[in-house]
């Protein structure tokens, strides 16, 4: 499943960013509970479990209106946030 980066309702409610919700959402009391030196473990754990159903962390290119992959960096941080 595709997650979309960005913000509104239509990105809110993409199929794939509501299943990524729920990953993080099921990973968050653990998140909350671990030292600081974990958190980044975590992140990069369910990152890694969207790529390995296939998924991709998407963003658009407003000019070209195409989409692009973000890569691990930018999708550790959106999901550490």
């Amino acid at each position: 499943f595709d997650v979309i980066n960005g913000r509104g309702k239509g990105i809110h409610s993409h199929a794939g960013n509501v299943k990524y919700r729920t990953l993080v959402f099921l990973n968050k009391g653990l998140y909350a509970k671990c030292p600081k030196t974990d958190k980044a473990k975590i992140s990069k754990g369910i990152v890694a479990a969207v790529r390995e159903l296939g998924g991709r962390f998407l963003e658009l290119e407003e000019q070209s209106g195409t989409y692009y992959d973000i890569g691990d960096k930018k999708a550790w941080a959106k999901t550490s946030q």
